[in-house]
């Protein structure tokens, strides 16, 4: 992933555990693996569709002129064969699977009307195989940390990067877009994105199908970049998993864990079952109110 201008050296990743869930066997030992992925410059990737915001990664879709898609279709099946489907399954074991006849799926398949209107449905299969990873840039934010990190009780990590790594962090995280309307895709644009996507393995050749530097950047951020102005509280940055992997750990590597920051309302408790758990270059720092405005501190 890429964006224009360099990310910040420091990213914060918000967590919501408290007193409470070291209580609860599965929790506790789901935070002792986390902590340990962290240490290892490792966070949760989530799937795209299980975002807080039901607008997330949802674009409008404006519909092509049939004649273009019938021109996409073609060089589709000119590139990959007949019987490929955009989500990279085989139409003849998809047909099979449904107990549908080849034919009729052929046909619907290669329908422009039918082809179109099927889009918002790939689409959300295809938010089922991303996975993605949400930052923030501002550790001082109330909101977050009330939203986030369950009314201050909780932590975030706080990952650093070298200031000669930030060209290389630049493919790692991107700056969401807060925008005032719902970004647009046309059917077209979206059906090349689907097919890129489900082949990157394998890449089409046709001119058609091939996607330009300044569509990719398009659609990305129309996809997966692009929220509501209602949220730009968050200065949020993203690291998003294409390779079709399930929910799990990744490396966002160059950035290293470098410290875990404690909300102003945070244990003695929990920061005792942290500290610990984490490697001694790594440190604990406190947030604290302040005593003169509403904003929050390091103590």
């Amino acid at each position: 992933m890429d964006n224009s201008g360099y990310p910040p050296n420091v990213i914060y990743r918000h967590r919501g555990y408290t007193d409470r869930d070291l209580e609860d066997p599965e929790k506790r030992a789901r935070l002792e693996d986390e902590l340990e992925a962290a240490q290892n410059g490792c966070v949760w990737f989530s799937s795209l569709n299980s975002q807080n915001d039901p607008f997330d990664t949802l674009p409008v879709i404006v519909d092509s002129e049939r004649a273009e898609i019938q021109r996409l279709i073609k060089a589709f099946q000119r590139e990959y064969g007949r019987n490929a489907m955009i989500s990279g399954r085989n139409l003849v074991d998809e047909a099979r699977n449904l107990n549908l006849k080849i034919r009729d799926v052929r046909d619907e398949y290669s329908n422009p009307e039918q082809f179109k209107t099927g889009i918002p449905k790939h689409l959300e299969a295809a938010r089922e195989w991303q996975t993605i990873c949400c930052f923030t840039a501002n550790p001082f934010s109330s909101l977050m940390w009330a939203y986030y990190s369950a009314s201050h009780q909780s932590f975030c990590y706080e990952f650093s990067c070298e200031k000669e790594d930030l060209a290389a962090a630049r493919k790692v995280v991107a700056k969401v877009k807060y925008l005032e309307s719902r970004p647009t895709l046309t059917t077209v644009q979206a059906i090349r994105w689907l097919i890129n996507s489900s082949r990157r393995a394998n890449p089409p050749k046709h001119r058609a199908l091939v996607v330009s530097g300044e569509e990719a950047t398009i659609v990305n951020d129309a996809l997966v970049l692009s929220k509501s102005k209602e949220w730009d509280r968050e200065c949020e940055w993203r690291a998003l998993n294409t390779q079709g992997d399930s929910a799990g750990y990744n490396s966002i590597a160059p950035y290293r864990l470098k410290s875990i920051v404690l909300g102003a309302n945070a244990s003695d408790r929990l920061k005792g079952f942290l500290m610990p758990r984490i490697g001694s270059d790594v440190e604990v720092r406190n947030l604290a109110l302040s005593k003169h405005s509403y904003d929050l501190e390091f103590a």
